[in-house]
């Protein structure tokens, strides 16, 4: 597929990729910070992030509710989500060309102004252990994280380790792990679609980002 990739930093210190698709329907935005597994400050709370994550749609300055958020998102058909990395932590959204504007400008409102309202926490803490039973259930891939503890890797916890770690997480922890990590300088975003002269539209509503 046609397309062309630009290198931007903006003034308030994200930097990230243009990449502009002529003619393509379709926009793909991401917003990714370095704050995944790795970067939780205690070790016995691994899972902060992994939460964190989850609430990624909830409550924010603009609206009430992780419903509201989805209503908002899905209403002409967008799609978003969110994955926790070794290193970052990342929020996407996929929308038809003609709706971008309204929802890169949620997306920057999601990552600057998350509100992590208790009843959300609690919420996504038991979607996040649903989850790892899940994935527990997946031999292979336990019996990979038992062989990278036994050659010393960091972070070869199984899951049932990681569900134990999960009890000592508290809603303090998910607000000290954004506080610490969600910066602009500490950002990365990608912006792919048929840009053409969006260009400095894009810019203006990324730099929302500012600290």
């Amino acid at each position: 597929m046609e397309h062309k990739v630009e290198e931007v930093k903006l003034k308030c210190g994200a930097k990230g990729l243009l990449i502009d698709v002529p003619e393509s329907p379709v926009y793909c935005m991401e917003i990714w910070s370095r704050a995944g597994d790795a970067t939780v400050r205690d070790p016995e709370r691994f899972e902060a992030a992994h939460i964190m994550e989850h609430m990624a749609c909830g409550a924010n300055a603009q609206h009430n509710s992780m419903q509201e958020v989805s209503r908002y998102i899905e209403k002409n058909g967008a799609y978003s989500n969110a994955f926790t990395g070794r290193d970052y932590l990342g929020y996407e959204r996929v929308c038809p060309d003609f709706d971008w504007e309204r929802i890169l400008e949620q997306l920057v409102i999601q990552v600057t102004t998350p509100k992590f309202l208790e009843k959300e926490f609690k919420a996504e803490v038991g979607n996040v252990e649903e989850e790892m039973q899940f994935r527990s259930n997946d031999k292979w891939t336990e019996l990979t994280k038992v062989m990278g503890s036994k050659f010393g890797f960091k972070y070869s916890d199984t899951y049932p380790e990681r569900l134990e770690k999960m009890k000592a997480v508290r809603i303090s922890d998910i607000r000290e792990h954004y506080a610490r990590t969600h910066s602009a300088k500490n950002a990365v975003f990608f912006v792919a679609g048929n840009i053409g002269t969006n260009k400095k539209k894009i810019i203006r509503i990324l730099e929302g980002m500012a600290d």
